[in-house]
């Protein structure tokens, strides 16, 4: 099975709403398997993924 780069899912991950979210998740695993408790923390980290995936996607 061949992967195709114009299916919804990678058409989606392409547009900038796909990387922010995308950028929140992975930043909000990270927080926590990190171990830390704090939710502001956890948002903060989100929002900080967010925003660097948002501008990771700008430098194309």
């Amino acid at each position: 099975m061949s992967f195709d780069p114009n299916n919804r899912y990678a058409r989606w991950l392409r547009s900038w709403w796909g990387r922010m979210l995308f950028g929140a998740f992975i930043g909000g695993l990270l927080i926590a398997f990190s171990g830390i408790d704090n939710p502001n923390v956890f948002f903060g980290g989100m929002l900080l993924g967010a925003v660097v995936m948002f501008f990771l996607g700008r430098l194309e």
